[in-house]
């Protein structure tokens, strides 16, 4: 059985603790020294929070460097979830934590990719001026999904974005096989 809450604390310990070891203790040291001085970020939701964590390690990291670090946070977070449950529930836990971690409203995948619906990110972003992927907190939506793409299609290595579907507040990801 999946529970919410239980998913939501395990990804607020497996978050901090991954970017200790993603990051190193020091860098994510100073992450959050940077997040704690910023005026009112003590009053923002798990996607405010999510949005200016990226941005700062933007700041530290650049562009590139960012997108890097925040894509394999993602991964590693859904790795330390897909440890907590049996294989079988793969699925419905990615639909279920993709939607308590705020990324998206809901999940669906076909043998093409996987489909991301509403994003909750996405105006968030678009207010500072980005479009999808443009944004390093978009990569950590990507690398949360991929490692729920390895273990839920045969043969996918990956997965790549390939668009935002405005209208339908759609975002596709397809998967690398070979």
């Amino acid at each position: 059985m999946i529970d919410k809450e239980k998913i939501r604390d395990q990804v607020a310990f497996f978050i901090m603790e991954i970017a200790k070891t993603v990051l190193g203790e020091r860098a994510s040291g100073v992450v959050s020294h940077m997040l704690s001085s910023e005026h009112g970020t003590q009053n923002l939701s798990s996607r405010e929070m999510l949005i200016t964590f990226a941005e700062k390690i933007k700041e530290i990291m650049g562009e590139k460097g960012a997108q890097a670090v925040i894509r394999q946070i993602g991964r590693e977070v859904a790795k330390a979830l897909q440890k907590e449950y049996p294989e079988e529930d793969y699925e419905k836990l990615l639909e279920m934590s993709s939607s308590i971690l705020g990324l998206t409203e809901k999940i669906y995948r076909d043998e093409k990719g996987i489909y991301s619906y509403n994003c909750v990110v996405y105006p968030l972003i678009k207010e500072k001026g980005y479009e999808a992927m443009e944004h390093p907190g978009c990569w950590g939506c990507l690398g949360f999904i991929e490692a729920f793409a390895v273990k839920l299609e045969k043969g996918a290595r990956g997965v790549k974005w390939v668009e935002r579907d405005v209208p339908n507040k759609v975002c596709k990801f397809i998967y690398i096989k070979g």
